[in-house]
C-alpha cells in the first residue's frame, strides 16, 4: 500500500503491530483488506448505483480505517491477558505419575517448537469439566 501510495501518512504501523498482536496471517490480511473497503466507501458513493462505478482516484487508506478494521476483526486465538494471569496464578496440583507425563510430553512439544525443530504443534487436552485442562494449557503456554 505503501509502495503504491495508499497508506495515509497517519498510518502507525508499529502501533498496529501491537494492536494486532496474536493475529494469525489471515486475520491480519482480514484487517487489511477491511480497512481498505472502509477508505473506499470513505471515498466514494459505493451505494449509489444509478452511476457506473469506476476507480480512478482511490483515495488512501487512513489510521482511522484500520481503527475500524480492528473493531470489526478479532483474533480467533487471541489471548485476554486478565483470563491468562488468573490462570497462571492458580496451583498446579501434582495429580500423580499421570498428570507429570502429559505435562513432561507437552513440555517437550513446545521445546521442539522452540527449537524450530517442528513449525506448528497441536496438542488436544480433554477431561470432565474443571478437571484443570485449561490452567495445565496456560502453564505449558507460559
Amino acid at each position: 500500500m505503501r509502495d503504491n501510495k495508499l497508506l495515509g501518512n497517519d498510518v502507525d504501523l508499529g502501533k498496529l503491530a501491537k494492536e494486532m498482536w496474536n493475529y494469525t496471517g489471515a486475520e491480519i490480511e482480514a484487517v487489511v483488506k477491511s480497512a481498505n473497503s472502509f477508505a473506499l466507501n470513505r471515498h466514494h458513493n459505493l451505494m449509489d448505483f444509478t452511476k457506473t462505478f469506476k476507480i480512478e482516484n482511490p483515495g488512501k487508506v487512513e489510521m482511522q480505517d484500520f481503527i475500524r478494521a480492528l473493531e470489526e476483526v478479532k483474533p480467533e486465538f487471541g489471548v485476554d491477558d486478565v483470563k491468562m494471569e488468573v490462570y497462571q496464578k492458580a496451583p498446579m496440583i501434582d495429580w500423580g505419575a499421570r498428570g507429570r507425563k502429559i505435562f513432561s510430553d507437552t513440555a517437550k512439544i513446545v521445546e521442539e517448537v522452540k527449537k524450530n525443530q517442528v513449525q506448528l504443534a497441536s496438542v488436544v487436552l480433554y477431561g470432565e469439566s474443571g478437571t484443570g485442562k485449561t490452567t495445565l494449557a496456560v502453564k505449558i503456554a507460559s
